[in-house]
């Protein structure tokens, strides 16, 4: 296991040799960012490969939304740091399909009170909206 200056994990290597990797961002509110990706290759440029797990989680450190975000077949050799759009506060939005990284395929959502705490509903798309702002998103 490897894991980044903040002590997140960072890479794992199963008993197999297939190395996974998770990278961690945040939205322009603080919201963190994980993305888990199944397999990455250090090759002489990096690849990852999906579909990689997505997760928003709120300050309570609550999942407010997590999918799945659908990745080239051929992998992906963009560097993670442009993955996730930080100056964006969506979760759809911030996902930066211009990169050829991809894009959100499946989304659950689920609503907080005003503590973040206390789950009020749960939402699961199965036609992936434009943005959860338009939605009724609470930020």
């Amino acid at each position: 296991m490897t894991y980044d200056a903040q002590g997140r994990l960072a890479l794992t290597e199963d008993s197999g040799g297939r190395v996974s990797a998770m990278y961690h961002s945040v939205l322009a509110d603080r919201r963190h960012v994980t993305l888990t990706f199944p397999r990455y290759e250090d090759l002489a440029t990096d690849k990852y490969y999906g579909p990689v797990s997505y997760s928003v989680t709120n300050h309570a450190g609550k999942v407010e939304a997590s999918g799945v975000i659908a990745v080239a077949l051929a992998g992906s050799t963009v560097a993670p740091t442009v993955f996730i759009d930080e100056s964006g506060v969506d979760p759809i939005t911030a996902v930066d399909t211009g990169s050829s990284f991809g894009s959100v395929a499946q989304l659950s959502v689920s609503i907080y009170d005003l503590t973040g705490t206390q789950q009020q509903e749960q939402r699961a798309y199965f036609v992936i909206p434009s943005s959860l702002l338009l939605h009724r998103w609470r930020t």
